[in-house]
């Protein structure tokens, strides 16, 4: 307060004053969590405290609301400070966010992705179970009972927003026949040096899977044979 003028003066006066509160901004400090995830600590950052004060001068008591709880939703959900307050500052409030991101889950086939014929249908499967809200397609389909080799595709389509899916798997499914017995046209041949004889193999069932017959004989220097089982003697002996 500065008094100019000239001369003597007796007497008072009294000046009034105002102080404005100095304005101070509570934020709620935004939070990032993953579908699932537990409700996280909630805080809040100042600014405008003057003089080195702290949030100690303040009166009242803090209070953060959010109405995100574990398993809710993916998405955003506003984070609300009140309680606090003060004569030298006016207070004002700024909302957080909280972002709920999807869950990612990793799907895998399971491991029996070969079966042996049995005249039942078989199908693969992926491993665990899938999400509530989590669908799955298969094409061209996923149950074959035939002999064969099927390639599988899965597509899957989260409904809820809560997850992030593979777009798609592919997989291969087999089903094999397998070779039971083998039977030959002749069990004893008696041939002499540089005759010749084709034996002929039947395979139990009559279509498996890997039809190839591989012939060997225990005395190439008395018989050979070739892949296709033709029989050369070559001089006296014995050969399996």
């Amino acid at each position: 307060l500065t008094i100019q003028g000239t001369g003597l003066f007796e007497g008072t006066r009294t000046i009034d004053y105002t102080i404005a509160k100095a304005p101070l901004t509570i934020t709620a400090d935004s939070k990032e969590v993953t579908y699932g995830d537990v409700v996280p600590t909630y805080t809040v950052s100042y600014n405008g405290f003057v003089n080195n004060e702290t949030k100690d001068v303040l009166s009242g008591e803090l209070a953060l609301s959010c109405a995100y709880d574990q398993f809710a939703d993916a998405g955003n959900y506003p984070i609300v400070a009140s309680g606090l307050t003060s004569n030298n500052y006016k207070i004002t409030y700024v909302d957080g966010n909280l972002k709920v991101n999807p869950k990612e889950i990793g799907l895998e086939w399971s491991t029996n992705l070969e079966f042996t014929y049995d005249g039942e249908a078989h199908k693969l499967e992926i491993q665990g179970t899938l999400p509530e809200g989590v669908e799955v397609t298969y094409t061209p389909a996923n149950e074959y009972t035939e002999k064969g080799v099927y390639d599988i595709e899965a597509s899957f389509v989260d409904t809820t927003g809560n997850y992030i899916v593979p777009s798609n798997m592919e997989a291969t499914l087999e089903i094999y026949v397998s070779v039971k017995g083998i039977s030959l046209n002749e069990t004893s041949l008696r041939l002499d040096p540089t005759d010749s004889y084709t034996l002929v193999a039947t395979l139990d069932p009559i279509n498996p899977t890997n039809d190839e017959v591989i012939w060997t004989s225990s005395n190439e220097d008395v018989v050979t044979v070739d892949q296709d089982g033709k029989l050369v003697a070559l001089k006296v002996g014995i050969a399996v």
